[in-house]
């Protein structure tokens, strides 16, 4: 397995980045109270260990599908704050921290991780399992 992490950088990288990030985001939740997004991410954890092993086919379906995730929720963020710097911006510090300018930063890398992974989750490309 760790042959198949090696020579395949370009997927396990950005994927490892983007559930790191949404780990952090879900124990935050979970610290003021709300357990669903820690939960949901856990789940999807324990998913690709398991399929990482297992069947090298679903691992891939997986990770395209967590690309696609991180890809509308990116372009919803930033569509969101583009309406927002168009039109007014946010009172509450937590709303505009959240679509101002490291939350597009923040979209802006999340959309690139995403591309990155769709590009680079194809049978073809995953080697040594």
């Amino acid at each position: 397995m760790i042959k198949a992490i090696r020579s395949n950088s370009f997927l396990f990288i950005p994927l490892l980045l983007s559930l790191l990030f949404f780990l952090r985001k879900g124990i935050q939740y979970a610290i003021l109270g709300s357990y669903i997004p820690l939960l949901v991410i856990a789940l999807f954890v324990v998913l690709m260990s398991i399929t990482i092993r297992a069947n090298a086919t679903l691992f891939l379906y997986l990770s395209r599908i967590w690309a696609g995730v991180l890809i509308v929720w990116s372009l919803i963020r930033i569509g969101i704050a583009v309406v927002n710097y168009a039109t007014t911006t946010f009172d509450e510090y937590h709303l505009s921290n959240q679509f101002g300018t490291s939350g597009i930063l923040i979209s802006a890398l999340m959309l690139a991780i995403g591309i990155t992974m769709i590009r680079n989750a194809r049978t073809k490309r995953i080697k040594a399992w």
